[in-house]
C-alpha cells in the first residue's frame, strides 16, 4: 500500500473554491505519521457539490495511537473560530468547525478499530491495505422514506395551525410582537408540512425536526409540484408587528376558524 498522496484522486473532487485549501489540509494531515488513512464523505465526495457545501473530512488512526486532535490537523484548527465537539464513543470524534476563510469542515477522526461512517468515501490516502479494502466499499445509506399521510394527523396539523393563528395574533395585540414572529415561523412549517401532503400524498414530519439535508428532498417536492409561488404561499419574511399581522391574516389556502366549514373541505 503506497504511503504517499494520489494526486489523481483529487482530480475526482468538484473544482470548487473548497479544493485548493483541501489539498493544503490532506498534505498536513498527511504528515502525521500516526494517521493511517484520509476520505472525503458527504456531497464533494459524491461530486455533488457547490460552493457552499461543507467539507466532510475523515482520517483514521490505529487504536493505541489514538488522539481526539491529530498534530497533523493543526493547521485547521488554528484557523477555526468556531468549533463544536461531540464524541462518538471512546475512539471516534466529530469537530465541527467554521474557518476563518469561510468554510465549514467537519473533521471526523476515528481509529481503524471502529468501521467508517456508510456513506460514499473518496479515499484520498491510506497506508493499510486492510483497512482500505474496508473503506472501498462505501455507500450512501437509503434516504428516508416519507410515509402516506394520514388523514387523522392531517386534521391535527390543521387544527394546530388554526390555533396557533389565534395565538399569535393575540400576542400581538399585547404588544409582543417577537412571541408572534416566532409563532409565525412555527405556522410556516406547518404549511410546508401540508403543502408536502399536497404535493406527494406522503407526510414528511415535523420540519422543526428537519435537517438542512432531511429537508431538501421535501422542499424539492413541493417546488416541483407548486412551481415559483411556493415561497411566498409559506409567507414574507416579518421584520416588525405590522408584517407579523399582516401575515397572520392573510388568505392562505387553507381557510381559517371562522369557516367552520372549511376544515371538511380541505381535501388531502
Amino acid at each position: 500500500m503506497s504511503s504517499t498522496i494520489d494526486p489523481a484522486k483529487f482530480d475526482l473532487v468538484p473544482d470548487l473554491p473548497q479544493k485548493k485549501f483541501l489539498v493544503d489540509v490532506v498534505r498536513g494531515l498527511w504528515q502525521d505519521p500516526v494517521i493511517v488513512a484520509v476520505w472525503l464523505g458527504g456531497s464533494l465526495a459524491r461530486g455533488e457539490g457547490d460552493r457552499n457545501s461543507d467539507v466532510d473530512l475523515r482520517v483514521a488512526l490505529r487504536p493505541e495511537k489514538y488522539v481526539r486532535v491529530p498534530s497533523g490537523a493543526t493547521l485547521l484548527f488554528q484557523m477555526a473560530v468556531v468549533q463544536q465537539k461531540l464524541e462518538f464513543g471512546d475512539h471516534a470524534t466529530l469537530h465541527h468547525m467554521l474557518l476563518d476563510n469561510g468554510q465549514i469542515y467537519d473533521l471526523f477522526v476515528q481509529s481503524t478499530s471502529r468501521p467508517p461512517t456508510s456513506e460514499r468515501r473518496l479515499v484520498l490516502a491510506c497506508r493499510d491495505a486492510q483497512f482500505a479494502d474496508v473503506l472501498s466499499d462505501g455507500v450512501d445509506p437509503a434516504a428516508a422514506a416519507f410515509e402516506a399521510a394520514n388523514p387523522l394527523a392531517v386534521r391535527r396539523i390543521i387544527e394546530g395551525y388554526w390555533l396557533g393563528l389565534l395565538k399569535h395574533k393575540k400576542v400581538i395585540e399585547r404588544d409582543l410582537g417577537i412571541v408572534a414572529w416566532e409563532g409565525e415561523h412555527r405556522l410556516r412549517c406547518l404549511l410546508l408540512q401540508l403543502y408536502h401532503i399536497l404535493a406527494t400524498g406522503k407526510d414528511c414530519g415535523d420540519p422543526l425536526r428537519m435537517t438542512i439535508h432531511t429537508m431538501s428532498p421535501a422542499v424539492r417536492s413541493i417546488q416541483a409540484e407548486i412551481g415559483p409561488s411556493a415561497l411566498a404561499m409559506l409567507g414574507n419574511p416579518s421584520g416588525h408587528a405590522g408584517t407579523t399581522g399582516g401575515a397572520c391574516d392573510a388568505d392562505r389556502p387553507l381557510g381559517g376558524p371562522d369557516r367552520p366549514g372549511a376544515l371538511d373541505e380541505a381535501r388531502f
